[in-house]
């Protein structure tokens, strides 16, 4: 109805209740010249905002707006439902912080591996891609090579796990 102010205030309250890539861009889309005071509005509102239906926000406009450690700090406790998010994240990190990729991807493969956890060894083998990425990118090639002998070692009985990273080209 023209009203910027009442539309404004209306996307502000609807981003409290349930933050979303949409209304974060329309409210700085609305704000017009108050755009920076709108936008750090949000974006604490958004570090402080508690909730599961808020990851994929998060993750979405912190990475839209170059916030690469807050980005990590929302996904840095999220579980297996959540790797998708996860994994953005570390596309975005992985010239930027490639030792944080590695460390969370390493963690994350291991636990699966150290469980034995056989049905979900395929989730191990995308976590390690994700960590040998990293390694390359990094110019860590010979961290990765002692790193994958490692687990070559450690988890040579489990054939299964051996016969998924010989189809990757990780073993």
């Amino acid at each position: 109805l023209g009203n910027d102010k009442a539309a404004l205030a209306a996307r502000i309250n609807a981003f409290k209740a349930r933050p979303s890539l949409g209304d974060y861009q329309k409210a700085l889309e609305l704000a017009d010249t108050a755009k920076a005071t709108v936008q750090a509005e949000l974006l604490q509102l958004l570090r402080r905002h508690q909730g599961w239906d808020s990851d994929s926000a998060k993750v979405d406009i912190f990475l839209q707006e170059g916030l690469l450690d807050d980005a990590i700090a929302a996904v840095k406790d999220l579980g297996y439902y959540q790797a998708d998010l996860v994994k953005q994240v570390m596309a975005t990190a992985l010239n930027q912080r490639p030792d944080w990729v590695i460390e969370n991807a390493t963690r994350r493969a291991e636990e699966i591996m150290d469980a034995a956890r056989s049905n979900a060894y395929h989730h191990a083998v995308e976590w390690l891609q994700q960590a040998r990425a990293a390694y390359l990118a990094s110019g860590q090639q010979a961290a990765w090579q002692a790193y994958r002998t490692r687990l070559m070692q450690l988890h040579a009985r489990k054939y299964k796990l051996m016969g998924m990273l010989k189809q990757r080209d990780m073993a």
